[in-house]
């Protein structure tokens, strides 16, 4: 077997690994908030006590909710989100994965 075939062996299963990961984490959103608009029909929920602990609008059990993603166009990496804590990590991250796919062109190219 060629480096060739390795390579496009490769390319195509980390390929099709990420669209069945987008479609996991696509359905389990969806399912978590279905699941979220569930409880909260029938009123107000169990044990809750109005006007304590809200501070600022925040209740009891809210979660802050933070993302971000890296979208590669070409070799250069578009880097975003809601924290700075998650783009350094992912601009880490898309760093490592730049010089992965420079290593491989010259690898192809030689």
């Amino acid at each position: 077997m060629s480096p060739w075939d390795i390579l496009f062996i490769l390319g195509f299963s980390l390929t099709w690994i990420g669209i069945l990961i987008v479609m996991a984490a696509f359905t389990l959103g969806s399912l978590t908030k279905l699941r979220k608009v569930g409880e909260g029909i029938g009123g107000k929920e169990e044990g809750r006590v109005e006007g304590k602990g809200e501070e600022k609008g925040e209740e009891k059990g809210e979660r802050k909710i933070e993302w971000g993603g890296v979208i590669f166009i070409g070799p250069f990496p578009i880097v975003f989100g809601s924290n700075r804590r998650f783009v350094k990590a992912l601009a880490i991250v898309a760093a490592v994965l730049a010089l992965i796919i420079l290593g491989f062109t010259i690898l192809m190219l030689t």
